[in-house]
């Protein structure tokens, strides 16, 4: 279920027109329930991928405190499964008792025996996908991307996540994947080899964008904290996202402002102190 500034709109998959501006999102329902803020500007598209961590609620897979879960399936399906030399039943199949740390998974189906390692953490899901055609075959690995803003991520026009995730499961191998903010114009391609079982991290550094700033009769000025001269100010270079500026008057006072820096355009910013 999605929520749009608290009035219940609809359920995923989902999209709707708005006015622009702030508006909070939620998403889910009871102990999974994700609330997030998107801006969305006039003419433009704003999109949100939110991961949803499992709960009774949502009919994921309860956690004890303390200990961590896995969720493991095979390619077939019906492989039996020992955990630490315990059997645990058949894929799919979804454990939610054990302790954090290392554990011994083995997988066996249709002559094969497979053997991994997996770390599990408390309050937290893993997942594993494993085939079962050769004994080496291992499917997934895990993707990490750090960065400024949010960034979504797909490949061949395929939605796999955002950075809102901390990570993402994928297959294994090459993949040629493209990095977008549309609402600040930005998109840049990255090439990622995703190893097995491992996680493969990316941080991305953020072009700069443009700020002019101007005020009425004038005013000294702050971005982020720092001192950025009398107003007017053109060209001031900042990474691309979120910044907080401070005008000051010695005699018409403050006033705070946020403004958002694209990639594309340079942003013109103006406040009247007289009012």
């Amino acid at each position: 279920p999605v929520s749009v500034d608290g009035v219940s709109r609809g359920t995923t998959p989902f999209s709707v027109s708005l006015a622009p501006g702030p508006h909070r999102i939620d998403v889910g329902m009871g102990a999974s329930v994700r609330t997030q803020s998107v801006n969305v500007t006039r003419g433009g598209d704003a999109t949100l991928h939110v991961e949803l961590r499992p709960s009774p609620e949502s009919g994921g897979i309860p956690l004890a405190p303390g200990m961590g879960g896995l969720q493991l399936a095979t390619e077939p399906a019906g492989a039996q499964v020992s955990i630490d030399g315990e059997p645990r039943g058949a894929t799919p199949l979804a454990v939610s008792d054990l302790k954090p740390g290392e554990h011994a998974v083995t997988v066996s189906g249709s002559g094969d025996v497979v053997n991994r390692k997996v770390t599990i953490h408390d309050g937290e899901v893993s997942s594993l996908i494993i085939s079962m055609n050769s004994k080496s075959a291992f499917a997934s690995g895990w993707l990490s991307i750090a960065s400024g803003v949010p960034v979504q991520i797909t490949e061949k026009g395929t939605l796999l996540g955002s950075t809102e995730a901390p990570r993402i499961l994928v297959s294994t191998g090459s993949h040629d994947l493209e990095l977008t903010n549309a609402a600040l114009g930005y998109r840049v391609s990255r090439t990622v080899q995703v190893a097995a079982g491992q996680t493969t991290a990316i941080a991305l550094k953020l072009p700069q964008g443009t700020l002019n700033i101007n005020a009425l009769p004038w005013a000294e000025v702050w971005v982020d904290g720092q001192p950025a001269g009398e107003t007017p100010i053109g060209n001031v270079s900042l990474t691309i996202g979120n910044h907080e500026l401070l005008f000051r008057h010695p005699e018409l006072g403050e006033q705070r402002r946020t403004v958002i820096v694209g990639a594309l355009a340079p942003t013109r910013i103006g406040v009247d102190l007289r009012k």
